[in-house]
């Protein structure tokens, strides 16, 4: 499933976004949370799919392949999810949550550790 691979590229910028506070802006998080949240839903399709395969007579390549694609399909299930946590991590450091912070606010933040400077 070339989504794996896009996906497992996705992560690793949103990672590092964790750790600089104000370089993301809501709408970027929420259009994050909202397409990954319609990859998610649409997964069924994929399992449904694979499910049929299953029922048919086929050959031992055919149902090694099909194994394959169910492992895969539950690696991208992983992803997602942790993109969609991370997400959820991320609403809280974005630029508009931080302005919207009194200077006491982000010095509390970052003196329990909450928030990080870069």
């Amino acid at each position: 499933m070339g989504c794996l691979k896009l996906q497992k590229n996705n992560t690793q910028p949103s990672e590092q976004a964790k750790n600089r506070p104000g370089v993301l802006d809501n709408f970027t998080v929420e259009r994050v949370v909202s397409v990954y949240t319609q990859q998610a839903s649409d997964l069924w399709l994929y399992e449904e799919q694979l499910r049929r395969w299953k029922e048919q007579k086929l050959t031992q390549s055919q149902r090694l392949e099909v194994t394959r694609l169910e492992g895969q399909l539950e690696q991208l299930r992983t992803q997602i999810d942790a993109i969609l946590s991370l997400a959820k991590d991320l609403k809280s450091i974005t630029i508009e949550s931080l302005l919207n912070k009194s200077d006491l606010e982000i010095a509390t933040d970052i003196l329990s550790g909450k928030l990080q400077l870069p």
